[in-house]
């Protein structure tokens, strides 16, 4: 059976035509795991065939990838998007989606932990996730929370 056959075309053929295709198998068992709802994984999957595609496309080697290819996409890439639907544009979702595929791809043996974990933003991805899980808040309302509580963490971890 084909891992991708429940996925939207789209991605599902942007995943198969990446280096990523053999680890996304790991990665929903790994969110199912953790008990991500069935849309979120639907969702975060699209967010990682978005960015194989786009990382295809820049070239970019699967070892090679990391938290700045990971914000070179979120930033440079996501604001001006046309890439074809369904794609995720929400940069949180998608940093969320794609700081589980790093851990995915580390927990595989095919990436180094070269980053030392931001522990603030670790914390607020634990918050997020009890915020859809526990709580069953809208993604606008878990943006705003996560802002309100994001800007006074950062300002005084600097």
């Amino acid at each position: 059976m084909d891992a991708f056959e429940s996925f939207h075309p789209v991605p599902a053929a942007w995943l198969r035509d990446s280096d990523l295709a053999p680890f996304i198998p790991a990665y929903v068992r790994r969110l199912v795991d953790r008990h991500y709802a069935a849309n979120t994984v639907r969702m975060y999957v699209y967010s990682v065939a978005h960015f194989a595609h786009w990382a295809r496309g820049h070239r970019v080697d699967l070892h090679h990838l990391g938290d700045e290819v990971v914000r070179r996409f979120i930033d440079e890439h996501l604001p001006h998007c046309t890439c074809a639907s369904p794609v995720q544009r929400c940069r949180h979702q998608v940093r969320a989606a794609l700081r589980q595929l790093l851990v995915t791809l580390v927990d595989a043996g095919e990436l180094i932990s070269s980053d030392q974990p931001n522990a603030i933003e670790d914390q607020l991805q634990r918050f997020d996730s009890h915020m859809v899980h526990a709580r069953g808040l809208a993604e606008n309302t878990r943006i705003r929370r996560l802002g309100v509580v994001r800007a006074p963490a950062i300002s005084r971890d600097r």
